[in-house]
């Protein structure tokens, strides 16, 4: 499955963790410098309960704009662990 991200806030911010959702794109905020998005790919896998290795970057590891494949979870477990990690919050995830 893929799962679209985007940085809120930079690599500034006070701590690592899901934001929400804005403009049909996860928000990851994330206290490490832009690596290729290494840092967002960890927040999300461990928001999501999962090995690094199972969230890789797909594209977009220079712009705020990045997607993400997701290995080993179903779509609808995706979203209930994301919900978790980020209350009342409606995320759009694609197979």
């Amino acid at each position: 499955m893929t799962l679209r991200g985007g940085i809120c806030g930079g690599w500034f911010a006070s701590r690592d963790r899901i934001v929400g959702e804005h403009g049909g794109a996860l928000e990851v905020a994330v206290k490490a410098p832009p690596e290729g998005g290494r840092a967002n790919g960890v927040v999300i896998a461990e928001a999501l309960g999962l090995a690094r290795s199972r969230v890789t970057l797909s594209s977009g590891p220079a712009s705020r704009s990045k997607t993400f494949l997701v290995s080993d979870l179903a779509s609808s477990e995706v979203l209930s662990r994301l919900s978790a990690a980020a209350p009342g919050t409606a995320f759009v995830v694609g197979e």
